[in-house]
């Protein structure tokens, strides 16, 4: 039997899942980390992080299901929005990733809505006001603050294009990611010209946009060798985490709503079109679903809950270290009684 290797490139931790080929879980590890936080507004990561928890959450998948990883198929991804990647040419880090609740970059956020008429924004990417969180803020605070470091930029990359990046060695996007950027057309499913050129960013800076689905190139060999997994293995684009759990639950066309609690909480329900907001209140992303568009409202959720655990329960969870358990399951039997 051949296996699917899932990975969720969360805000707090990396999350590695194996399947069996009729899509039933096998096994699965959770491979926490903190967020860097020195100062007002800056939430960053050191990009290594990613790929060391990936490995970690691999090992032990594998070791408690005594398989091989050359009996792996295919691997996949669903991965936090907005956080960024800035490589130079050599495809080096350039600094720590700016993960996405970083809120630094609030002067450029009001000089871009400034530039733009916000009902064009709108209709364009889908995304309502201009906020410190969009990439495209970010990549202007970056051009202004880190000129040095801007005029070496090879490649402006989410996490997911990262991710694979360090897999197969070159670079992809796909829509439902890019689509909250400010730099991306939703109508036309392409990067948007006028962003692009208010922020100096050339397009061969950006990945090349496939639908999620899409294979991409084959595996390093070095890289392969790395992990423990064969040269073989089908490399598969992912999609946006939100997009990814609505699907995993259902949520697979219009009129069905769900709702995630994860770093942040989202209710979503899916649309055949662009919807246009005239109020300009909820915004329109792409899908992990080729054709397909997703609204969803998100307001804080279990980061919350996570703080709440590291800060308050530390008797649950050296209780749930004794006992094998997740420290979250005592909390629950808590709170229910």
């Amino acid at each position: 039997m051949k296996y699917l290797l899932g990975v969720d490139l969360g805000t707090t931790a990396v999350k590695v899942g194996l399947f069996d080929s009729q899509a039933r879980k096998i096994c699965s590890s959770t491979q926490e980390y903190r967020l860097i936080t020195e100062s007002h507004f800056v939430v960053e990561q050191e990009v290594s992080v990613y790929w060391d928890a990936f490995k970690a959450g691999l090992r032990e998948v594998l070791a408690e299901s005594r398989l091989s990883g050359r009996e792996i198929l295919a691997l996949s991804v669903s991965a936090q929005g907005e956080t960024m990647v800035f490589l130079d040419e050599a495809g080096r880090p350039l600094s720590r990733a700016i993960v996405w609740m970083d809120n630094r970059a609030q002067e450029e956020a009001r000089f871009l809505a400034g530039r733009f008429d916000p009902d064009k924004i709108h209709r364009a990417t889908g995304q309502t006001d201009v906020i410190p969180l969009s990439p495209g803020c970010k990549v202007l605070w970056f051009k202004r603050n880190r000129p040095a470091l801007f005029e070496r930029l090879g490649k402006i990359l989410l996490l997911e294009d990262w991710f694979f990046f360090r897999l197969c060695g070159e670079t992809f996007g796909e829509g439902s990611l890019w689509c909250s950027t400010h730099m991306w057309d939703i109508r036309t499913r392409d990067y948007w010209e006028p962003m692009l050129r208010e922020l100096g960013v050339r397009r061969e800076l950006l990945p090349k946009i496939v639908e999620s689905g899409t294979p991409l190139p084959a595996i390093l060999p070095e890289v392969a060798a790395e992990l423990g997994l064969s040269e073989e293995i089908l490399l598969v684009m992912g999609g946006l985490d939100q997009s990814c759990g609505a699907l995993g639950v259902g949520n697979a066309r219009p009129g069905i709503l769900s709702e995630s609690t994860g770093a942040a909480m989202v209710v979503c329900t899916l649309t055949e079109r662009p919807a246009i907001d005239p109020h300009r209140r909820l915004s329109c992303f792409y899908t992990a679903i080729p054709g397909m568009y997703m609204i969803h409202g998100f307001s804080s959720g279990g980061i919350a809950l996570k703080w709440l655990r590291d800060a308050l329960c530390a008797e649950e969870s050296a209780v749930g270290r004794l006992l094998g358990r997740s420290a979250y399951a005592l909390m629950d039997m808590e709170a229910a009684a």
